[in-house]
């Protein structure tokens, strides 16, 4: 079990874009900053569309006002349960979809 959540504790934004770089990722048409920021922007205006503060939103998924306040500022790499109960509260959902063609 301590091997298992060490492995998935490595595979964060982080590793991604460490990833992106290698050769095998060069070229990929994928901004994780962007994605990033993009994530940030849908659960800030998915709270205030629902009219939560904060301090609501985290109280609903467990988790604490400065959590949200990273997501919403895009400097949390959030885990993707975390992401999951939040969109949930919000009334939304992630879908994966193919990236356009170049």
């Amino acid at each position: 079990m301590k091997k298992e959540k060490q492995a998935s504790e490595n595979y964060g934004w982080d590793k991604v874009e460490e990833w992106l770089e290698l050769e095998g990722g060069k070229g990929l048409s994928i901004d994780i900053n962007e994605a990033r920021k993009r994530i940030a922007l849908e659960i800030r205006k998915g709270r205030m569309e629902k009219d939560f503060s904060q301090f609501q939103l985290g109280s609903y998924v467990g988790l604490p006002q400065t959590r949200i306040s990273e997501m919403e500022t895009g400097k949390l790499d959030i885990r993707l349960g975390n992401l999951l109960k939040v969109l949930e509260v919000l009334g939304k959902t992630i879908e994966i979809v193919p990236l356009p063609k170049k």
